[in-house]
């Protein structure tokens, strides 16, 4: 299709989806004005008050409802399908907390919420970013949200999707005002002739889009086209490197070489899939496009307050929608009476002109005198009366309009305000009391805050896709806990299995599919509130002191404020050490970790103690030891003593036994000598 054709494509589907919800967007746009602009439109011409004042009555829950959207911040989980990583849906989660931390992410988001309190329609895009623009090498991109203000009268979706969040939209245009310096500027940016055009298409007149009025402005489309395509799946077997799936497209010229190498064809699908086409155009060309982007779907996200279809016709309302009326009649009440109180005379007294003759300056409204003076007397002498002939009252206030201004107030309030139930003023209830009151403006709200889940939940599917068209290298990213913990991780890493020895790939969040999910109940501060004092009951009359040391550091975890974090932290670490609640941050698994060194390691001051005692007993052994060898010492000695005096005890019955023997040698001598003797002398 040539670009002639395309951009009458293009604008007949932008001319059909003006003309089918025409009404409803003049409607909401008007809301708007009245929201923030004037509650004095041209509707109200035939009202001829001097003084037109406007008493806000919608004010209060216009902010109530912004403060309770902003202040429960919305997060959708990823579930890991079709083979996704567990570990790379955590990863994703994480990454999908850091970028809605962006001051860009957050005011679209900001803004889109009050487009839907005030006109019922709000919406956001979805872009991808160069991270660093001053690094010409530095491909990588980031995801960023941008705002689109009054997308009531910007955004136009395919008018025959029927879903809330429009994923079932195969197109999606984006109007844009531009100055003549800024049309140049994006001239400049995307290559196309600086010439201004004639302005995009449909709404061309009306009071609330009164575009073509203003010379100084240009209209632009900014128009996305989502496609179906599909494409031939290969699954192929190497025996070393296991199986794995190719696009035919990408294979077909190295086919026959992968074949020769090993490879072998088990199997072929075709998949399905969408891509996103992305235009600029204007009422008489296409200045640039289609430029191919990241992921499959269309990245602008809808979000709707009261949204319905009425006789096939979509509709959708904010708050304002059904205030107007009785706002307007307010304002006109009051107004009136502010002219009766600025116009109307005051109680004045009546006097003839002979009474006030000469003194007439002293009753004239500006003057305040002490006292006032009147003649007693005509110039003739004939008396005068003695005070005022009578007095001119002031206009009084109608009993209808002192009953309109009341009723009418009650009419705003019944549209906007949730009310106040009734045991409210039971002094013996009041704790009852509160939390009814919080459920009931909770209940008000509710219907909101489950529409802003529908489309973060839808902003997580764009996301989700956009992520995986755009981070397919190896790169680290930053990742926030629901804590708001902040850790980092590393995508698409890449690591070798000792074991078969195939590289495998870490965190890959391109692999399978992401079911993202949001839970809504309830706001999150009036969960918090209400388990706070279920738990000061609860310790009130519990007798166990375990049961009460857990309940008192669950109670300590749901405090509010910047300067209770230290007091949330201890609590927390407290309940994982007690095994109540498992680990789920970074930073509880830092915790964990050295909570089970510490445990493995022991106490320094037990180690003191410990070493002490080893230290003393190695000096008592040693004692022991020296004892035990001076024992053994003095034994040996003694036994060496004993040793020697047997010795000398062997030494001197030697001694003497040798001396008996000699005495006994002599003794015998002696004897044989006188035997011989008294042989010789006288025996013979």
């Amino acid at each position: 299709m040539d670009k002639t054709a395309k951009l009458e494509e293009i604008k007949d589907r932008q001319d059909r989806a003006w003309s089918t919800t025409q009404d409803v967007r003049e409607r909401s746009a008007d809301d708007l004005m009245f929201a923030r602009v004037t509650q004095w439109d041209d509707s109200l011409d035939w009202c001829n008050l001097e003084y037109r004042g406007e008493f806000n009555l919608i004010w209060k829950e216009r902010q109530r409802l912004l403060s309770e959207m902003r202040a429960n911040e919305i997060s959708p989980n990823f579930k890991p399908q079709d083979g996704a990583d567990p570990d790379a849906a955590d990863i994703l989660n994480g990454m999908f907390r850091t970028d809605m931390r962006n001051n860009m992410s957050k005011e679209a988001v900001d803004v889109a919420v009050g487009d839907m309190i005030d006109a019922g329609f709000g919406a956001w895009r979805l872009v991808t970013e160069y991270a660093n623009s001053d690094n010409d090498l530095d491909n990588r991109q980031v995801i960023r949200r941008v705002p689109i203000h009054e997308a009531n009268n910007m955004v136009f979706f395919d008018s025959g999707a029927k879903r809330m969040d429009k994923s079932d939209a195969m197109w999606c245009s984006v109007l844009t005002q531009l100055d003549e310096d800024s049309f140049k500027n994006l001239a400049e940016e995307y290559g196309f002739d600086a010439d201004c055009p004639s302005n995009f298409s449909s709404p061309a007149k009306s009071y609330v889009f009164p575009w073509r009025t203003n010379a100084n402005k240009y209209v632009i489309g900014e128009y996305y086209e989502r496609v179906k395509k599909s494409e031939r799946i290969v699954i192929m077997e190497h025996p070393a490197l296991g199986t794995q799936v190719f696009k035919r497209s990408e294979i077909k010229d190295v086919l026959d070489d992968m074949l020769a190498q090993g490879w072998a064809t088990i199997g072929q699908k075709k998949r399905e899939y969408y891509c996103v086409d992305k235009y600029l155009v204007s009422g008489e060309r296409i200045l640039y496009g289609p430029e191919r982007i990241a992921g499959e779907h269309i990245p602008i996200v809808p979000l709707y307050g009261n949204w319905y279809f009425v006789e096939g016709t979509e509709m959708w309302s904010g708050i304002t929608r059904l205030a107007k009326d009785p706002q307007r009649l307010y304002n006109m009440q009051m107004s009136y009476l502010a002219d009766i109180a600025a116009k109307g005379p005051r109680r004045k007294p009546i006097f003839t002109p002979k009474q006030v003759q000469g003194l007439g300056h002293m009753w004239e409204s500006q003057n305040n005198y002490p006292y006032y003076l009147l003649n007693d007397t005509d110039s003739a002498g004939n008396p005068l009366a003695p005070g005022p002939l009578g007095y001119i009252e002031p206009e009084n206030v109608p009993e209808a309009t002192a009953a309109l201004i009341q009723a009418t107030r009650q009419n705003v309030e019944d549209v906007t305000s949730p009310g106040m139930p009734q045991d409210v003023l039971d002094p013996s209830a009041s704790g009852k009391a509160i939390m009814a009151v919080q459920s009931r403006i909770d209940n008000q709200s509710f219907v909101y805050l489950d529409n802003l889940a529908t489309a973060l939940r839808r902003d997580g599917e764009i996301y989700a896709s956009m992520a995986r068209a755009i981070y397919d290298t190896p790169r680290e990213v930053a990742l926030t806990g629901p804590d708001g913990s902040e850790s980092r991780a590393m995508l698409m890493e890449q690591i070798q299995d000792m074991a078969t020895g195939q590289w495998v790939t870490l965190n890959d969040i391109s692999k399978g599919a992401f079911e993202v999910y949001v839970d809504v109940g309830p706001t999150f501060a009036s969960q918090r509130q209400q388990t706070r004092a279920e738990l000061m009951q609860i310790m009130q009359s519990t007798q166990d002191p375990q049961l009460l040391s857990i309940l008192q550091m669950q109670y300590l975890t749901l405090l509010d404020g910047q300067s209770m974090e230290i007091l949330r932290r201890y609590a927390r670490r407290n309940l994982l050490q007690m095994g109540i609640v498992e680990p789920e941050t970074p930073e509880d698994m830092q915790y964990m970790q050295q909570l089970q060194q510490q445990s493995q390691q022991p106490d320094p001051q037990q180690m003191a103690v410990a070493q002490a005692l080893q230290a003393q007993a190695i000096k008592d052994q040693a004692l022991g030891e020296k004892a035990q060898a001076d024992t053994i010492r003095a034994l040996a000695d003694a036994e060496r003593t004993r040793a020697q005096t047997a010795e000398t005890l062997v030494n001197v019955d030697s001694k003497q036994l040798d001396n008996a023997e000699r005495l006994a040698m002599a003794l015998r001598g002696r004897i044989m000598e006188q035997r011989q003797g008294l042989l010789v002398g006288g025996f013979r």
